[in-house]
């Protein structure tokens, strides 16, 4: 059975194919048409630059793209009341990032490849700024910053890549160096006790207004750890006994003997906390 022979229309049309891809050619141009003749375009999002996409994407992406101005190298929503959202549809703020992954490598990355500073600043306009990163001029510290930029004044602190801090002390010279004086809380006790609890308190003051009072041992010291015994007022008697083999943690004092600070006089003692007990390292 011979073949039937092509008619004319469809000659004109390969013809016309032929004629506008080619050889090389980039392009392919379709008749402007609608109804039955353009039903065999269906992709919405184009898989790569030789794919061709109908006018429903072209116009949603215009559409995204008139959300964004651009003026010199600055790209900007137009809308500022706008929130952008990273990984969700519904963002509350001006930029939110939501991650539901098991990743351990960080939500936000940021990297310095150059000779600045890798940080970010914060900033209350006409007032105060901070800047948080790392000072890449002061051996990679990570530092925190009362200023606009980091290294322009002492560092309220200061973290050493291996791992000391420092509070108003950009070199600490050990885990934690103090540029300034330390306080923490205080306690008051007006009755004797052989094991009051200190934890937390570097300041013991002693109330002898009404009565004398003895004090045995304490509990709740950690290792390092000072206390500062104060006799508050000139009233009655405070002793203070060595060894007195009650309490969690005795007092180890320099003379072996219990010490007192008598009526008519004031004063204390100074403690460091060291192998469970309290020793003496100055008194009265």
């Amino acid at each position: 059975m011979m073949a039937r022979p092509p008619s004319a229309a469809s000659i004109l049309r390969k013809e016309r194919i032929a004629q506008t891809v080619g050889k090389g050619a980039v392009n392919m141009e379709l008749p402007n048409h609608s109804g039955d003749h353009s039903k065999g375009i269906v992709r919405q999002t184009p898989v790569n630059d030789m794919d061709i996409v109908n006018k429903k994407y072209v116009d949603d992406a215009i559409a995204g793209e008139d959300l964004w101005d651009r003026t010199g190298t600055n790209t900007y929503l137009k809308n500022s009341g706008d929130n952008v959202g990273i990984g969700t549809t519904n963002p509350s703020v001006p930029l939110q990032l939501y991650t539901d992954d098991a990743l351990r490598t960080g939500t936000f990355f940021m990297q310095q490849d150059g000779s600045g500073d890798c940080n970010f600043r914060f900033g209350l306009v006409g007032g105060v700024n901070w800047a948080f990163g790392i000072d890449n001029s002061d051996g990679d510290k990570l530092k925190i910053e009362s200023s606009a930029q980091l290294g322009s004044a002492t560092a309220e602190m200061t973290i050493l890549t291996n791992g000391r801090v420092g509070i108003n002390n950009t070199s600490p010279d050990c885990a934690l160096d103090v540029g300034g004086a330390i306080t923490s809380n205080c306690a008051l006790l007006d009755a004797d006790s052989d094991n009051y609890d200190v934890s937390g308190i570097n300041t013991l003051f002693i109330d002898t207004s009404s009565n004398n009072v003895t004090l045995g041992g304490l509990t709740g010291g950690v290792e390092g750890q000072y206390l500062h015994v104060i006799k508050k007022g000139d009233s009655n008697i405070l002793t203070v006994e060595h060894e007195e083999g009650v309490g969690d943690q005795d007092f180890e004092l320099h003379d072996g003997s219990d010490e007192t600070i008598g009526a008519g006089k004031w004063g204390g003692f100074k403690f460091v906390c060291c192998s469970g007990a309290w020793w003496d390292c100055q008194h009265k």
